[in-house]
């Protein structure tokens, strides 16, 4: 069977529950990509070995990905726990960052548009998938200048060559 999420013994770890010193709470951001990640494998017939959930950093904490034989990233998919707050995300990084990508600053967190144009322009997904509760937008992605191109849905694993098993196991991508 196909790991599902990271790998506990590489020190990956995830949940639906975030915690610190003050207590822990429900991740509402967890679980429409959750969602999304268990829609790519048993509605779009992508082999559970290519979509990863919950990237560590040096795959630029991707909320999803889903790789290619080669361990690229095709499909970059970025989760949020609200609708309009995918909506305004999306606007204000290409507003911001069409022209031009961020500068090396936008690994930190904190400024969510600049995460996701730095993200973009670095991994080049052929397409991006943003997931929120209820909602699923498909992009293909768009270089110089940045540019989302809306498409109906997310194609099926079979329409992108991608409905195989791999070759072997993938490796989490290093895109930094």
């Amino acid at each position: 069977m196909a790991r599902v999420g990271p790998v506990p013994d590489a020190g990956l770890l995830w949940g639906l529950l975030s915690r610190s010193r003050s207590g822990g709470w429900y991740n509402a951001e967890y679980l429409p990509q959750l969602a999304a990640y268990v829609d790519a494998i048993l509605n779009l017939g992508y082999p559970a070995g290519r979509v990863l959930f919950e990237l560590p950093s040096r795959a630029l904490q991707l909320d999803l990905a889903i790789l290619d034989d080669d361990a690229r990233v095709v499909v970059a998919g970025e989760a949020k726990r609200s609708v309009p707050a995918l909506t305004a995300l999306r606007r204000r990084a290409l507003e911001r960052y069409s022209g031009a990508p961020p500068g090396p600053e936008s690994k930190r967190r904190g400024d969510e548009a600049r995460q996701l144009a730095w993200r973009l322009w670095n991994v080049a997904p052929r397409i991006t998938w943003l997931v929120g509760p209820g909602h699923r937008e498909a992009f293909l992605t768009c270089l110089d200048p940045l540019r989302l191109q809306p498409i109906p849905a997310l194609p099926h694993a079979r329409d992108l060559a991608l409905d195989h098993e791999p070759p072997g196991p993938l490796p989490v991508p290093t895109l930094l």
